[in-house]
């Protein structure tokens, strides 16, 4: 087992990125979409792809930042394993939608890492609370 440093320090430095929007004013770019994930980048959420290259990543994360008033993704991540180019985690996403419906998102996620940025994300969220429903961006 490989420790954070020697994968770069993703997917957590992902997470604290996106804890790190909350509250700010200007949209996420593709410049900093790109310091963290491969221009061939790839999400799938519960068997659907949800982003596919940086553009849609972009989209993902305004719509994120649009349909929540707040969230925080808990840190330290609850579960943590590297092996070479593999990182799975597991964690939790506080959420409050603007309509102030609030939940909680479980989440268990895999990673490919390469050139210390991530490839794929695939992903299983299961929800408590609010159901948060986010477009399939391609």
């Amino acid at each position: 087992m490989k420790s954070t440093s020697d994968t770069g320090g993703l997917p957590d430095c992902i997470y604290q990125w996106f804890n790190g929007l909350l509250g700010r004013i200007e949209p996420v770019t593709e410049k900093e979409v790109r310091t963290m994930w491969t221009d061939d980048c790839v999400m799938i959420t519960n068997g659907q792809v949800k982003c596919a290259g940086i553009p849609a990543f972009v989209k993902h994360f305004n719509e994120i930042r649009d349909k929540l008033r707040r969230w925080e993704v808990e840190l330290p991540l609850a579960i943590r394993v590297a092996q070479g180019k593999n990182v799975a985690v597991y964690y939790y996403i506080n959420i409050e939608k603007t309509d102030g419906s609030v939940g909680r998102v479980h989440i268990a996620a895999f990673f490919e890492l390469r050139d210390g940025r991530a490839v794929t994300m695939k992903e299983i969220a299961h929800f408590e609370g609010t159901h948060l429903e986010l477009e399939n961006h391609s």
